[in-house]
């Protein structure tokens, strides 16, 4: 509902929320090796934001956003050849398909 509607920012308490079900999820895929999940979420952290509450002048200025993505990027399955390789796999196949 909240994408369709351009409804990308997520207050704190949301954000921090989502960072941990997305963190969840990705040890759920790393377990089972099911690929789709984290293509998923790496789409989803490029999609959703917060805004600090407490950031400097400079950043206030900018309108600093950080990303879901960051708080992510760093996990075990995003370090694995196998899922980068099968996803990629994944992709062509869908592409062919259509």
């Amino acid at each position: 509902m909240f994408r369709n509607e351009g409804k990308f920012k997520l207050n704190p308490i949301g954000f921090k929320n989502m960072a941990l079900l997305m963190k969840i999820a990705l040890n759920s895929s790393l377990e089972h090796f099911d690929i789709y999940p984290p293509s998923e979420i790496m789409v989803l952290g490029l999609t959703f934001y917060c805004v600090p509450l407490h950031q400097t002048k400079e950043n206030r200025k900018k309108r600093k956003k950080i990303f879901l993505q960051r708080t992510v990027l760093k996990h075990k399955i995003y370090k694995k050849f196998k899922f980068w390789k099968s996803s990629i796999i994944k992709q062509i196949l869908d592409v062919l398909l259509k």
